[in-house]
């Protein structure tokens, strides 16, 4: 479950098509987010805080089966774009194979706005970890998302 502690950060994930719009991606009725091999998501994660903030991380854990596109690579494709830019550029930003971090310095109340992509690789029944975001220096003030069970079909 989720828990908010002076932070609020949320996830919502888009399916990208080859053309057309993005389509947002829901759990189905057993609670369980499907994807094919191949399909392309981009996860939108906003971190709310009601007050001026210091030293903030977002820590976005990825789940097992879908790889992370990193736009910054010289090698990526076209597809490893978000669709937008962060509304407020991290201080330090991190795209490892498990999970993507990026930390603020200074973050003003308010909402921002990240963005980054994945590709369904592996099929198989995966945990799709919580986010979490916290006050470096401040113990007591952080948030986390909900986990999600997600399943990959071939």
């Amino acid at each position: 479950t989720a828990e908010l502690h002076g932070l609020i950060p949320t996830r919502t994930l888009f399916r990208v098509p080859a053309s057309g719009p993005m389509a947002r991606v829901e759990p189905g009725p057993d609670g369980v987010l499907r994807l094919q091999v191949g399909d392309v998501i981009e996860e939108v994660a906003e971190l709310a805080t009601p007050e001026d903030r210091a030293h903030v991380a977002l820590r976005l854990p990825l789940p097992a089966g879908l790889e992370p596109l990193n736009p910054n690579l010289a090698n990526a494709t076209a597809d490893a774009a978000p669709s937008a830019g962060p509304t407020l550029a991290p201080d330090y930003a991190s795209f490892g194979d498990d999970e993507v971090v990026r930390v603020w310095l200074t973050l003003p109340r308010g909402t921002v706005t990240v963005r980054h992509r994945l590709r369904a690789t592996v099929p198989g029944t995966y945990t799709y970890p919580p986010a979490t975001a916290a006050m470096l220096y401040r113990p007591g003030v952080d948030g986390s998302t909900a986990g999600l069970r997600i399943a990959v079909a071939p």
